[in-house]
Formats: C-alpha cells, structure tokens, sequence
C-alpha cells in the first residue's frame, strides 16, 4: 500500500480471521484507501512500539472473533519509554493516522502505554475513529482489585504518571 508508514526496521503484521476467503480479503484491502467498504469489514487498528502489544491483540482476537486487525510494532523506534514525550506523540501520530487513511481501520487500539501517556488526547480529537486505549482498564482492574488501598506498579516513568493519574479519577484513595 503506497504510503503505509514502515519506519527502519519496523515490523507490519496483518492479523486477518479466517472468516474471509482470498478473493475477499484481497477485494478489501484493494478498497480500503478509497472508502468503499463499510466499516462492518474494516479491521481494528492497532498499535504498539514493539511487540508487548501483540498480548492486546490476542486478548482482541478472543473478544471479537469476527474482526479483522492489522497490527503494527513499530521496532525500528522500540522502545518508546526513554524517548521524549514531543516524539513518541508524533510517534503515536504517525502510526494511528496510517492505520486509518492506509489501511482503512475503524477503531484504533493504542497497545502502548508510553503512547497513551503521551498523545491520547490528542489522537481522540484529531481521528474521526474510536481510539482506545489499555491503560485505562489497567487503572480500573488495579482500582478493583485492591483491598488496602495500595498498589504497586513496574513500567517507565510515563507508564507511571498516566496509570495513576487514571487511577486517580477512578479512585482518589487508592495510592
């Protein structure tokens, strides 16, 4: 596909179901740039800074059987947590975009949470797409799980910042 972002070294995996034959599959690739499909059979977009968030699009597959994703782990700028922010949201930028105008998706899963961190708001205002992303059922599951009020986290420092602050408008107890 002309356009498609493919940053150094940058890994695309195209996850299709076995719901649709060849010819199909083939038929909606060739339409998604032009926008005639519906958004019924447009995949999922998703997209992390490596491959961690391909647990995302596992649990997604389970979830939703009939949807098709296209994934990308963008290796070639791995990993996104010791860069700075003003990057990694134009990181974010870049890869969701694609998603949507290159392969045509209907929702956009941010599998990564230093990219949440960074540009989710951002991305949500810019996008004509859901976009969702796993920090926040993070938050909720830590929040629900708790029972002294306490919990603790291991991830980058912008990891860190955006969980509790999620965790915050959930709980503000919960430290």
């Amino acid at each position: 596909m002309a356009g498609a972002v493919e940053p150094a070294d940058s890994r695309i995996v195209g996850i299709r179901n076995d719901r649709l034959g060849p010819a199909e599959a083939g038929g909606l690739t060739a339409h998604y740039g032009i926008g005639t499909i519906s958004a019924v059979n447009r995949p999922i977009g998703m997209f992390d800074s490596g491959f961690g968030g391909l647990t995302v699009a596992r649990a997604a597959i389970d979830l939703l059987p009939a949807e098709d994703l296209v994934y990308i782990g963008d290796t070639g700028r791995y990993p996104y947590g010791s860069q700075p922010l003003s990057d990694v949201r134009g990181f974010a930028r870049e890869l969701a975009h694609s998603l949507v105008d290159d392969y045509g998706a209907k929702a956009i899963v941010v599998a990564c949470n230093t990219a949440t961190a960074a540009g989710l708001d951002e991305l949500r205002a810019e996008l004509d797409v859901p976009v969702i992303d796993v920090v926040r059922s993070g938050a909720s599951a830590l929040v629900q799980t708790t029972a002294t009020g306490r919990v603790g986290v291991i991830g980058t420092v912008v990891l860190i910042l955006g969980l509790t602050q999620s965790v915050r408008r959930i709980d503000w107890r919960v430290s």
